[in-house]
């Protein structure tokens, strides 16, 4: 059998072939190179009065983590303009790497509200390369305690006011209340 006598060498009798292979490694369809994308915990609750303005939200590969991979952390529900400087976050997972944190930047207002629930959701690129798949946790639910009163707060504007009981004549006591709402 002949090849055309390239890339063949000759050691006595015996005839060796030098046979080049190019491998390389590719993205499978079902996106299982590049990952599964998850969240770290499927509930985060937290004070409008955080000490840096921001909700870390933590996001995991497993499953293989090659490519740089893209997702965005997108945040539902009625408000949420209200209380977040923007509705999605993108974030970027480097080769290798199993685990990021994309921080949500919350607004502390001062509108009276009860707890406030928001369903944030992990969305990942539909078209290009290095294409990660959802895993189990692609949503989350973020609750916002309350910190201001719904209600109001009703106080007194002093903490102590004096009335002697023997003063003649108007036996009346002048207190001023406060609402804060």
């Amino acid at each position: 059998m002949s090849l055309g006598g390239r890339n063949q060498r000759h050691i006595g009798s015996a005839c060796i072939w030098w046979v080049a292979l190019s491998l390389s490694q590719q993205c499978s369809s079902d996106g299982a190179t590049n990952g599964f994308l998850s969240f770290a915990t499927t509930s985060i609750t937290v004070s409008e009065k955080l000490p840096n303005g921001q909700v870390p939200i933590t996001v995991g590969r497993t499953g293989g983590t090659v490519g740089l991979v893209g997702f965005q952390v997108q945040i539902q529900g009625a408000g949420s303009q209200q209380d977040f400087l923007s509705n999605s976050k993108t974030g970027f997972l480097f080769d290798g790497q199993t685990q990021t944190t994309v921080n949500l930047d919350l607004i502390d207002d001062t509108s009276p509200e009860d707890d406030e629930r928001f369903i944030v959701v992990l969305v990942v690129p539909t078209t290009g390369n290095n294409l990660p798949q959802l895993g189990m946790n692609s949503s989350l639910t973020l609750t916002i305690l309350k910190n201001d009163d719904a209600n109001g707060v009703v106080s007194f504007a002093t903490d102590l006011i004096r009335v002697d009981e023997l003063q003649t004549g108007n036996n009346a006591a002048t207190f001023q209340l406060s609402m804060q709402i």
